[in-house]
């Protein structure tokens, strides 16, 4: 299948980054090589695209010369220098969720862990209860593995038909997809997620993805993931709608923002609930051998 092209302007290389820098200050690459100490417009050219990095603090004096702002420095940092994340050694993370799982597990209301990139490790029998979508599904999805923009674009799965405030849940969700990753732009699950997303999205919901994708700027990143939304949902077969709030809670203990717990609160629900009996939870390394499947994504034993 032919991934579709996005129209999206954001920089997502260091070359383009540099291009873009240099273009905004109306220079020639042999004008810019020379700011630098350089002969001719090769090395720039070899900079631009994406054929050799520019040594960091050459990255300064290109900030210089192209008269660039403080957040046009870091960005170069960022997507010049920054190292691939990786989930801490494999053995120390699934003790740790283990854990965690139990704990979803006694949740009073609909939870899910998920990672950096949005796919889901942990989710309770609650959730299937919240979106009338069985766990036969729930987990079939899981072994995919799926991710939540996935879930929330697609057309072709319940949940996007289900939501009554489509629009500000889906905002939400790419705000904060985009939030997570802000300082993971130059990795290559970051820079190629339109392009994967092509490949499991119908066309339709593609182009609002990649719209909303280029819309969200850092500004509006913030403005919006600041705000704890209400989620309407309405499943099939059910006679009305019901309210939700949304709540995020990085679980920064295993690892800055690798994972996060996602809960949802009925508005109606009472604030002296107890905990209930443990439900049935689904777990990601029970129906994948994530070692394996995420070979490249584990830090190393010590």
């Amino acid at each position: 299948m032919v991934a579709r092209k996005s129209s999206c302007a954001e920089p997502n290389t260091l070359g383009a980054l540099i291009r873009k820098l240099r273009k905004a200050k109306g220079l020639r690459q042999e004008e810019l090589a020379r700011k630098l100490g350089y002969s001719g417009h090769e090395i720039v050219s070899r900079w631009e695209n994406d054929h050799q990095k520019p040594p960091i603090e050459v990255l300064f004096q290109i900030a210089k010369a192209t008269g660039a702002t403080n957040a046009d420095i870091r960005e170069l940092i960022l997507l010049g220098y920054n190292t691939p994340t990786r989930f801490p050694p494999y053995e120390t993370t699934l003790r740790q969720l283990e854990q965690i799982a139990y704990e979803v597990a006694k949740m009073p209301f609909p939870a899910y862990v998920i990672d950096y990139r949005g796919r889901y490790w942990i989710v309770n029998e609650a959730v299937a209860a919240m979106t009338g979508v069985s766990l036969d599904l729930i987990s079939h999805l899981l072994k995919m593995p799926i991710d939540y923009l996935t879930v929330v674009f697609s057309s072709r799965l319940p949940f996007k038909h289900m939501v009554q405030n489509y629009e500000i849940v889906a905002e939400q969700q790419v705000a904060r997809f985009k939030q997570v990753n802000l300082y993971r732009r130059n990795e290559d699950f970051y820079r190629n997620y339109l392009a994967r997303a092509a490949q499991v999205l119908p066309p339709e919901d593609h182009a609002y993805l990649a719209k909303l994708w280029c819309k969200l700027d850092e500004r509006k990143i913030w403005e919006i993931t600041g705000l704890y939304p209400e989620i309407v949902l309405k499943p099939e077969g059910a006679s009305q709608a019901r309210s939700y709030w949304l709540h995020v809670e990085p679980l920064y203990w295993l690892g800055t923002d690798l994972f996060e717990l996602v809960w949802y609160s009925p508005q109606d629900w009472t604030l002296g609930a107890q905990e209930g009996m443990p439900q049935r939870v689904l777990r990601l390394w029970d129906m994948l051998d994530v070692e394996q499947y995420f070979a490249d994504e584990w830090q190393p034993r010590n």
